[in-house]
């Protein structure tokens, strides 16, 4: 979904005027945090899957945002291990690749049930 789509979807999240429009990639990470702590303001918490997780950078910002990160998916064995280093921010950690899960396969993983509302966040290497 384009970010100019998601504006229309969640018309109560405000962005600020000074923030380029369009596909920039850093203006889409920012307006979908925003999104993310303005539906989270209104609800329980949300349940987050990480994809592409890297070091965890998204997990943390989705955690500062009320979120509440089931599980974090990587390929690379070092991240692993960092991102098991920082539990409090990652939830369960799954190594591999993320070709080989389906979605239901990732939820079960991550104990969310599937009425349990849920984001996923991630950033794929360019």
């Amino acid at each position: 979904m384009p970010c100019g789509e998601a504006t229309r979807l969640r018309p109560q999240a405000r962005v600020t005027p000074h923030l380029p429009r369009g596909p920039d990639p850093e203006y889409c990470i920012f307006h979908t945090l925003l999104l993310l702590s303005a539906q989270m303001a209104r609800s329980k918490k949300v349940k987050v899957i990480d994809l592409f997780a890297g070091a965890g950078g998204f997990s943390i910002g989705a955690q500062e945002a009320s979120g509440s990160v089931a599980a974090s998916l990587e390929l690379d064995r070092f991240a692993c291990e960092t991102l098991r280093a920082n539990t409090q921010y990652h939830g369960e950690v799954i190594e591999g690749d993320i070709c080989c899960f389906t979605g239901d396969r990732l939820r079960e993983l991550a104990a969310i049930k599937k009425s349990d509302r849920l984001i996923v966040v991630g950033g794929p290497q360019r």
